[in-house]
């Protein structure tokens, strides 16, 4: 599942999902295993980004990106 960001998640953020980043020359991708998270941080997860529960429980893997120049 990809979505795209308009702001980088913060640093707790960025723990607490156990979040993989990938820095390229014209955007970052933040990337969530999803298996390794429980269903309280998949909620949260889905209301901080705007995610639909049922297609987020479809997937293994969540990819947000958004540019480096933001």
């Amino acid at each position: 599942m990809y979505k795209i960001l308009k702001a980088h998640p913060t640093k707790e953020q960025i723990t607490n999902f156990n979040m993989k980043i990938a820095e390229e020359d014209d955007y970052v991708d933040y990337v969530i295993d999803l298996n390794t998270l429980d269903e309280d941080a998949k909620k949260e997860l889905c209301s901080l980004y705007d995610i639909d529960a049922k297609d987020l429980n479809q997937k293994e893997k969540l990819q947000l990106s958004i540019s480096s120049s933001v």
